[in-house]
């Protein structure tokens, strides 16, 4: 077993992710994940190396949710364990590796390219482990979209062909229309940045991740993207919610009827989770709790994250930053959901 005393750099490519976990458990404070909850993280994480802990990963909690649950997910750029991981799941008789490569190139005229081992933004994978512990099987899978071409994306046809391959679903090729229609809604600085898709929920819906301008011009760019509402939604975006400091991404389901009811608006901030100022978020956790859309007990344990967390090996010291990433609310008509997403990232000290 694992221990805060005996991993080092040289072993970190036979241990699996879930120990290098236990070796700084608690990670988290225990009112965001414990027993059951850290059981499911625990052995989704079993099926990784440790070394996918070198690029980012984190957690999904539930603000109005008693239970110590939480959904994982894990990113990296081509090269890294995330998408070797990816490499060994199937597509009927084709590789991820071989379905979702993209060329090089950027621009309208890229293409797919499976014999080309290049993406230049990277992968994200998020396991809903809350809903599903089983969600091993399927996770969602989204894409870092690269940022090298004028709008930041890439052809409606080779995205959507992209997005089918991954998911071994061909619904997905009738989107192409309702992509091409909300690109060219969206005005500068709006710009689509991750694009994904859910095998394991069943819909031909694709998720799409849009940087917004600012709280002034959100409700103008939902409706020029096609959704429909309901608008007093947006009022429960906490009042602290302006300035440069903070930033807003829209999260959209693209359906073959356009753009679905259910939308999630994502509230970061300009300056980085791995800052470690843990207390950037306390005016909006604080006015999520006067209103009561947020757990006080949840709100603490976000609070009371460690910005730095170290375990001991013969080569030396390993660090793990960590810190709250951003919130999200989540609307599908009267429903109303609160997520807070925290982040981590690990480094080796070398005596």
């Amino acid at each position: 077993m694992l221990n805060k005393e005996t991993h080092d750099q040289s072993d970190l490519g036979h241990l699996t992710f879930a120990q290098l976990l236990a070796a700084f458990h608690p990670i988290l404070p225990r009112a965001l994940v414990d027993g059951n909850g850290w059981g499911n993280i625990i052995n989704c994480a079993g099926k990784f190396p440790a070394s996918v802990a070198l690029a980012t990963f984190g957690f999904e909690f539930r603000l109005e949710n008693p239970e110590p649950v939480a959904d994982l997910f894990l990113s990296g750029p081509i090269e890294s364990d995330v998408a070797g991981y990816m490499r060994k799941l199937k597509t009927g008789n084709r590789s991820i590796e071989q379905s979702i490569l993209l060329a090089p190139e950027s621009g309208a005229a890229a293409e797919l390219a499976i014999d080309q081992p290049h993406i230049p933004g990277g992968y994200i994978l998020e396991f809903d482990l809350i809903e599903d512990p089983s969600a091993l099987r399927q996770p969602g899978i989204f894409l870092i979209l690269p940022r090298n071409s004028p709008d930041g994306y890439r052809d409606p046809e080779m995205l959507i062909s992209t997005l089918g391959s991954v998911s071994c679903y061909t619904g997905y090729s009738g989107l192409a229309d309702e992509l091409a229609r909300l690109i060219d809604s969206l005005r500068p600085p709006e710009v689509i940045v991750h694009a994904g898709i859910f095998p394991g929920r069943g819909t031909s819906a694709i998720r799409l991740l849009i940087h917004a301008a600012d709280r002034s011009s959100l409700e103008s760019m939902l409706r020029r993207i096609g959704w429909g509402g309901p608008w007093n939604c947006l009022s429960l975006l906490p009042r602290n919610l302006s300035g440069d400091e903070m930033k807003i991404v829209v999260n959209v389901d693209l359906a073959p009827h356009g753009v679905s009811p259910r939308i999630g608006l994502e509230i970061h901030f300009a300056k980085k989770w791995l800052s470690g100022d843990q207390h950037m978020f306390d005016p909006i956790l604080k006015e999520l709790v006067e209103s009561g859309m947020c757990l006080p007990g949840k709100a603490r344990a976000l609070t009371g994250i460690a910005p730095v967390k170290f375990a001991f090996g013969k080569t030396g010291m390993f660090g793990l930053r960590q810190g709250i990433h951003h919130v999200k609310l989540s609307i599908l008509g009267d429903k109303l959901d609160w997520k807070a997403y925290s982040a981590a990232l690990l480094w080796h000290i070398r005596e």
